[in-house]
C-alpha cells in the first residue's frame, strides 16, 4: 500500500543569496514562496480500500496466487526498447487508465520503463541510468550495495507473483491534480498492491491489475534533472520498495498504516538518503502515536512522528528489529513486542518502556545521561514543550491522547515547587533539569517536589508526561514559585552562526511574534551587519501572506556601534499592547554586497520549515521564508515584553510562535469562503462570525483543539440556516491567550 509526499513546497530562486562571514557566496540558495506553498495529497484512503478488499479475498480464497503462478511461469524478459502499456491510477478521478511506455534500462534487479510522452523531455537516459545504478549497485550509505539489496537485507524478500525477480519501475507524470503555481501538491510515488492480484480475480470490480511487481515514480513536478530532485526520487524509490516488501508478508493481514509508513520512512535513511524534518512532530507531541490522518495537512505530522519513532528504534536495536517486525505474523503493537522478544541480543524492553524512553529522548536528546535518552543522528529538533509562564497554579488539568506525550516547560522564575495529583493512572512522569548539566528523574504522583536551585543552578525544568494507556487520559498538577523581573527566551541561542544575505535595496527582513493578551512591548533587539543607520518598523501581526498589520510605532532608526552588534530599542514607556502579536520589520537601505550594505544577520537552523522569519522579495513583491537543502534561515531579531505574572510585571523575551488568523479566501465571496487559523497550544478555540452591528451570525468552531493549522468553511448561512444578506462581516478567533478579528465581504 501507499504513497509518500516528498514535495511540500515550491522552491524558487530569489534575488538574495546567502553569504558566509568570510564573504564566500553559497551557490543555489533557495527560498520558499509562502503564497505558492502547495498542499500534500493523501492517496492512502484510495489505496487502503483496495488493499483491504484484497486481504478479505485472500482470507476466503488463499489459492489465488498459486493459480496465477500456474498461469504465468516465465519471466517478462524485457530488453531495452521493449514497449508496454501499463495500468496507472488517476488520483483526481479515482479511475484507471493505460499509459504507453518503453523500457529504457534493464538492471540486475529492475526494469525501468518511462512513459513515452515524458521521454527526452522530463526524463532522459542519464536520469534512468542514475536510478538503475542506485537501485542495483550503489547508495550513499554503501557504494557497493544498491537500494534493492539494502532494503531486502533489512526488511525481507520482495514478492514474485509475475515469475520475474526484477522489479518494474515506471517513471511517469502521476495524475494527482498538481498545478504549478497553485496550492496543489503532488504524489511523488506509490506502490499499489492491486497490481499483485490476478486480473481474472477482479471480475466485477473497477480495479485494473498489471499482474506484476511494479511501483510508480513521478517525473512532474519531481525534477530528476537536479541533484536534489533525483535524491528525492531515490528516497521515494526506497520508501515505496519497502511498502512492496511489507505487503509480501501481510497480504491477508494488512499492517497498521502508522507502522508500515514508519518502516518506509526508515528505508531511505538506511540507504543514506537522509531523513525528513521532525519539527511538525516535536512542536505537537499530543497526538495518538499510531493515528494516521486522512487530512492532507495533518498527515505530514503523522509522517514526521512515524519517522522519528522508527529512527529511534533503528538506533536502539539496529536492522534486526525491522526484519523481525515486518516478517512477524502479527501486526501493530503486538508485532512490535514480538519482534523485541525475538532479538538475538535479549532485551526486556517492550512498547510501554520504549514509549517512555522515546519521549525522554525527544525532550532531552542527551545519550551521555543514558543511551536510551538521545539520538546519534545530528541536527534533530527537540521537543521544547509548552511553556508555563504562570508558576502559581492549582489543579491545572492536562489532557493526553492515547500513546502520546506532553512536555510542560518551566523556564522563568525561581524556587519552583510542583506536584502531580493522584489522578494519573497509566501515565508516566519524568522531570528533566537543564543547566550546567542535565539530569532526568522519576516523578511520583502525590509527592511534592521542590527545586530551590531553579533559576540559578539550572534554568529550565521539563515535566514529561507519557500516556501508556490505549485511551485518552488526563492528569492535573499544582505548582508554585517566585517570578523574576527579567527573563529571556532566546529562540536562536542554539544557532549562533551569523551570516548575511545579498539583498537589494528596498527588500525587508522581519520576524513574527506571538500575541500575548495583556502584554506590553518592552524592547526589541536586532543584530546588524554594519554601522550604517537602518530603518525599522513594528506592526501588529497580519496574515502569512501580508504580515504587516497596523503600525504599532512610528518608523525609527537603529545604528550599531560596531559590525555584527546587537542594537536594542526601548519602548517601556510607550504602553504598546501585544494582544494581536507583533511583526518587527527592518528595511534594507541599499544593495548588500561583500563591501557595503547593512542588514540583519541571519543564523541557520537545521531542517526545513516555517520558523516565523520572513523576507520581502522586491522582484515579485512577496514575502517568503528562506531555506536551502539543509537549513532554515532565522533573522536575528528579538522582542521583550512586560506581562503581569503573579502580580509582578515581568519582562520576557518572546519566541516567535504560530497563532494566526488568516484572511478568508475568496474575499469578497459568494456563496462560501474558507478561513484558516493556527493555534500554538492545546486549548479551547472559538471562531465566530458577527455582522456589522455586533450580532453573532454563525459559530464555526467551539471546541478543544490541539496545536496545528485548521481550515473551516463558512457557507454564508446564519445560525438558523438561512442565507446571510450581502454586507460586511467580522470573524473572530479567540483562545485563552489569543484574540484576533478580521473583516470579510459577502456579495449576493
Amino acid at each position: 500500500m501507499k504513497k509518500i509526499l516528498l514535495m511540500f513546497t515550491v522552491y524558487v530562486v530569489c534575488s538574495f543569496s546567502l553569504v558566509y562571514p568570510n564573504g564566500a557566496e553559497k551557490s543555489e540558495a533557495k527560498t520558499e514562496t509562502v503564497q505558492n506553498e502547495p498542499q500534500p495529497i493523501d492517496v492512502a484512503p484510495f489505496l487502503i480500500k483496495a488493499e483491504n478488499e484484497i486481504a478479505e479475498r485472500l482470507k476466503k480464497d488463499p489459492g489465488i496466487f498459486s493459480r496465477q503462478k500456474l498461469k504465468k511461469q516465465t519471466a517478462w524478459n524485457f530488453s531495452v526498447g521493449s514497449t508496454k502499456s501499463w495500468w496507472a491510477s488517476n488520483f483526481e478521478t479515482e479511475e484507471f487508465y493505460t499509459i504507453n511506455s518503453t523500457c529504457r534500462a534493464v538492471g540486475t534487479h529492475c526494469y525501468i520503463f518511462v512513459a513515452d510522452d515524458e521521454w527526452n523531455s522530463r526524463v532522459t537516459q542519464t536520469q534512468v541510468d542514475a536510478v538503475k545504478n542506485a537501485f542495483d549497485s550503489s547508495t550513499p550509505a554503501n557504494n557497493s550495495k544498491g537500494i534493492y539489496e539494502t532494503v531486502t537485507g533489512v526488511f525481507g524478500n520482495a514478492p514474485d507473483e509475475d515469475s520475474d525477480s526484477k522489479i518494474i519501475i515506471l517513471m511517469m507524470n502521476i495524475l494527482d491534480g498538481y498545478q504549478e503555481g497553485t496550492n496543489a501538491g503532488f504524489v511523488a510515488g506509490y506502490f499499489y498492491p492491486i497490481n499483485e492480484f490476478p486480473q481474472a480475480e477482479l471480475f466485477g470490480t473497477k480495479y485494473k491489475s498489471n499482474e506484476a511487481e511494479i511501483f510508480y515514480m513521478d517525473c512532474y513536478p519531481a525534477n530528476l534533472s537536479t541533484d536534489t530532485g533525483l535524491q528525492n526520487s531515490l528516497n521515494t524509490t526506497a520508501h515505496e520498495f519497502q511498502h512492496m516488501i511489507h505487503w509480501n508478508y501481510h497480504r491477508s493481514t494488512p499492517q497498521q498504516t502508522f507502522f508500515n509508513e514508519a518502516c518506509s520512512e526508515t528505508a531511505p535513511y538506511i540507504c543514506g538518503y537522509g531523513i525528513r524534518s521532525h519539527s511538525l512532530f516535536t512542536s505537537n507531541t499530543n497526538i495518538a502515536l499510531t493515528n494516521w490522518s486522512s487530512n492532507s495537512e495533518d498527515v505530514l505530522i503523522d509522517y514526521a512522528r512515524a519517522s522519528r519513532f522508527f529512527l529511534y528504534m533503528y538506533e536502539q536495536f539496529g536492522s534486526e528489529f525491522f526484519t523481525k517486525f515486518v516478517q512477524n505474523a502479527n501486526i501493530g503493537i503486538t508485532a512490535f513486542n514480538s519482534a523485541l522478544a525475538e532479538l538475538s541480543t535479549p532485551t526486556s524492553r517492550r512498547f510501554d518502556d520504549i514509549l517512555v524512553d522515546w519521549s525522554i529522548a525527544n525532550a532531552v536528546n542527551d545519550k551521555s545521561i543514558n543511551s536510551r535518552w538521545g539520538y546519534s543522528a545530528p541536527n534533530l529538533s527537540v521537543v521544547e514543550g509548552e511553556t508555563v509562564w504562570e508558576l502559581n497554579n492549582t489543579n491545572v488539568s492536562v489532557s493526553l491522547m492515547n500513546y502520546a506525550s506532553r512536555c510542560l516547560t518551566f523556564q522563568t522564575g525561581s524556587n519552583l515547587s510542583f506536584s502531580i495529583n493522584n489522578d494519573a493512572s497509566g501515565i508516566a512522569f519524568k522531570e528533566a533539569k537543564f543547566g550546567s548539566s542535565t539530569s532526568v528523574t522519576d516523578i511520583l504522583p502525590g509527592t511534592l517536589y521542590s527545586e530551590p536551585a531553579f533559576g540559578t543552578d539550572y534554568n529550565v525544568v521539563k515535566i514529561i508526561a507519557v500516556n501508556n494507556n490505549s485511551w485518552a487520559s488526563s492528569f492535573s498538577y499544582n505548582s508554585s514559585g517566585n517570578t523574576t523581573l527579567v527573563n529571556e527566551v532566546e529562540y536562536d541561542a542554539d544557532f549562533e552562526s551569523d551570516y548575511y544575505l545579498q539583498f537589494k535595496a528596498g527588500e525587508r527582513q522581519g520576524v513574527e511574534f506571538e500575541a500575548v493578551t495583556g502584554a506590553k512591548l518592552n524592547s526589541i533587539k536586532v543584530m546588524l551587519r554594519k554601522t550604517t543607520p537602518i530603518t525599522c518598523n513594528i506592526y501588529s501581526m497580519g496574515t502569512i501572506l501580508s504580515p504587516t498589520g497596523t503600525a504599532l510605532t512610528n518608523s525609527f532608526t537603529l545604528t550599531a556601534s560596531a559590525n555584527g552588534e546587537w542594537v536594542e530599542k526601548d519602548f517601556s514607556s510607550e504602553n504598546i499592547p501585544l494582544d494581536n502579536g507583533a511583526f518587527v520589520c527592518v528595511d534594507i537601505p541599499e544593495d548588500v554586497t561583500a563591501a557595503v550594505g547593512n542588514c540583519v544577520l541571519v543564523t541557520l537552523k537545521p531542517g526545513q520549515g516555517y520558523e516565523n522569519s520572513l523576507f520581502y522579495d522586491i522582484d515579485d513583491s512577496s514575502w517568503k521564508y528562506f531555506v536551502d537543502a539543509s537549513n532554515t534561515f532565522l533573522n536575528r531579531i528579538r522582542l521583550t515584553f512586560t506581562a503581569n505574572v503573579n502580580g509582578v510585571e515581568q519582562i520576557i523575551e518572546a519566541n516567535p510562535a504560530a497563532y494566526k488568523l488568516e484572511q478568508n479566501y475568496p474575499n469578497p465571496f459568494n456563496p462560501s469562503t474558507k478561513i484558516r487559523f493556527s493555534v500554538l497550544n492545546s486549548e479551547k478555540v472559538e471562531l465566530n462570525i458577527f455582522d456589522i452591528t455586533g450580532q453573532k451570525v454563525a459559530e464555526l468552531v467551539n471546541d478543544f483543539k490541539n496545536p496545528g493549522t485548521y481550515e473551516v468553511v463558512w457557507d454564508g448561512k446564519n445560525m438558523s440556516g438561512s442565507e446571510a444578506s450581502s454586507g460586511v462581516y467580522f470573524y473572530t478567533l479567540r483562545t485563552g491567550s489569543f484574540n484576533k478579528t478580521s473583516k470579510m465581504v459577502l456579495i449576493r
